[in-house]
């Protein structure tokens, strides 16, 4: 749409996927695309759901699963930096969300995905260690998300050795138990994230446990582990930043998150010198940078089940990624690391949406009443916002 009739209403995408052209337009280069593939896994699905692309969204992943209801699929589900959203216009962003999620859940791993800390009007960015992001420029919060995106399925691209898309989401959704996702990133990974190593090269595995004492640090279960160096949660509380609303910020000296139940973490970009010190005693045995995080991940508690994956290759951050954005530059690749997670902090991002849809004034929203979606509607939308919450309530 433009200015004076912007795409805005959930309903408009649903009114637009319900026309002859659209919908057949859609269906034939869905055909066409499912023909070139020689093993169809399933769908990766990018759609706002803050807009009135959402409504074309919950429309066409209910076709796909109509017609290929048993491959996996997942669904990013994007939400526009609040501010690039004119301030009249937040609470239809967040009625648009609400009403997308409780519809997708019904037919994917969602992933919900956001530079903002909250749903409706935030007033800070998401602040990812290493990059300097502008809120205000669609451009480059959408090229640190496409990091974040691109670098989490990539273990199902890979020319060797793949894995296959429902086993990377066997691992995030704690075996699809749980409809939802959390997406975090740490980006770039190197020295320039840790300054307490004098002349030391940086490491991964020095990133993982160079603060042993700080608040947060794992309990030690026994008497073997006890002479072991102490493991903070490095990878979810120092290095990783959770790109979902209404989750809080994970600071260095602070509590560390809780257990997981599921994660699966991909690392690409850190070369075997780079993951762990010949003389180190925690990793000794560890050879690459997937094997510093299996290790990482089995002492350290931070989740009951686990999946580590690794690629050569950094991300891509030569033109058009924003150059600027970087602090320091890797012959136009960096080291990266993502991780897709089924975690209690999930509990925290649904009671915060469900407290902004609640606060609507829906006196106001005729435009919805007009697309038959009403008081009666909303309600029915809040309770199921609050019975995925407590699928995610710690056990």
């Amino acid at each position: 749409g433009d200015e004076h009739a912007p795409f805005d209403v959930l309903g408009y995408g649903q009114d637009a996927f319900s026309t002859r052209q659209i919908r057949e337009e859609f269906e034939d280069n869905l055909h066409f695309f499912v023909e070139e593939c020689d093993r169809l896994q399933g769908f990766q699905v990018m759609a706002s759901v803050d807009n009135g692309f959402s409504g074309l969204a919950t429309e066409a992943l209910s076709g796909l699963v109509d017609e290929y209801g048993k491959r996996a699929m997942v669904t990013y589900a994007l939400l526009e930096p609040s501010a690039t959203v004119p301030r009249a216009l937040q609470a239809r962003k967040t009625i648009n969300a609400a009403i997308a999620l409780t519809s997708l859940v019904e037919h994917s791993t969602v992933v919900p995905v956001s530079m903002d800390g909250q749903w409706r009007c935030d007033t800070k960015c998401r602040e990812v260690r290493g990059l300097l992001v502008d809120r205000e420029s669609r451009f480059q919060t959408a090229a640190a998300l496409a990091c974040a995106i691109d670098t989490s399925l990539l273990a199902t691209r890979q020319a060797t050795s793949p894995r296959g898309l429902a086993e990377v989401l066997a691992g995030a959704s704690w075996c699809q138990r749980r409809p939802l996702s959390l997406l975090s990133v740490a980006m770039p990974l190197g020295p320039s994230l840790d300054h307490n190593h004098g002349d030391h090269p940086w490491t991964l595995a020095r990133s993982l446990r160079e603060q042993r004492q700080v608040q947060g640090s794992i309990a030690v279960a026994t008497s073997q582990q006890a002479q072991q160096p102490k493991l903070c949660q490095g990878l979810r509380n120092c290095l990783t930043t959770p790109l979902c609303p209404g989750i809080a910020a994970r600071v260095k000296d602070g509590p560390p998150p809780p257990k997981a139940w599921s994660s699966d973490v991909t690392v690409r970009g850190v070369q075997g010198h780079a993951a762990v010190d010949k003389d180190d005693s925690l990793f000794n045995r560890c050879s690459s940078a997937a094997d510093v995080l299996q290790q990482y991940m089995a002492q350290s508690g931070s989740a009951t089940r686990f999946s580590v994956s690794q690629a050569t290759a950094g991300f891509p951050t030569r033109h058009p990624f924003p150059g600027r954005m970087v602090r320091r530059s890797s012959g136009g690749a960096e080291a990266t690391l993502a991780t897709l997670e089924s975690t209690p902090e999930l509990a925290d991002a649904l009671q915060a949406l469900h407290k902004g849809f609640a606060a609507v004034r829906w006196q106001s929203q005729t435009v919805y009443r007009e697309h038959g979606f009403g008081s009666d509607e909303a309600e029915e939308v809040a309770e199921q916002l609050l019975s995925i919450g407590e699928q995610y309530e710690p056990n």
